[in-house]
């Protein structure tokens, strides 16, 4: 059986720190294009769900290619990448001026997404060779909870700035490519 001891190791606990960072910032935007998208441009639900999936088409389709690169080259570099491209892409969100540009932004946004969830996967499964579904679990868990905390983070401050609340989440991003650049 393998030792847990083996997650408590300095790489181990800065992906899990850096996939929480990002889960709380950046990879949750699609709370705030849902949002948005009802609040700020009162779409109905359905239209709503219909922008959502943009996004979630995207990396549908784009998370088999952002594989073969991140194979090319090497995780420790792909997800510094990634990081720093979610935090463009996502940003891009506050220069929606309706629901057809906001729809554009996520999409662009859902496929950096995926590659984004490639790269923190492939980081925890390789992180410790011996017990490889040990360290996804535990990368995974620490995304869970970043995802968990988004909506109690960016929900009341979006009241007060659709703007600043999509430029502060996408900036954790930032925090995550750091610790990411320091494994």
């Amino acid at each position: 059986m393998p030792s847990f001891k083996n997650l408590l190791q300095r790489k181990v606990i800065l992906i899990g720190f850096a996939t929480l960072i990002v889960a709380a910032g950046p990879m949750g935007v699609n709370v705030l294009v849902a949002v948005v998208a009802r609040d700020e441009f009162n779409v109905s639900g359905s239209n709503a769900g219909l922008i959502l999936m943009g996004g979630a088409f995207s990396n549908f389709i784009l998370s088999p290619i952002w594989g073969g690169k991140i194979d090319k080259i090497g995780f420790q570099k792909s997800s510094f990448i990634a990081a720093v491209g979610l935090v463009v892409l996502s940003s891009l969100i506050v220069f929606s001026a309706g629901p057809i540009t906001l729809g554009i932004f996520w999409a662009l946004a859902g496929g950096a997404i995926g590659c984004m969830s490639v790269a923190l996967q492939a980081l925890g499964a390789t992180a410790i060779p011996d017990n490889r579904g040990g360290g996804l679990s535990f990368v995974l868990s620490f995304r869970f909870l970043g995802v968990g905390l988004w909506p109690i983070i960016w929900l009341p401050v979006i009241s007060h700035s659709f703007t600043g609340t999509v430029i502060a989440a996408s900036s954790l991003g930032i925090a995550s490519a750091y610790l990411l650049a320091k494994k």
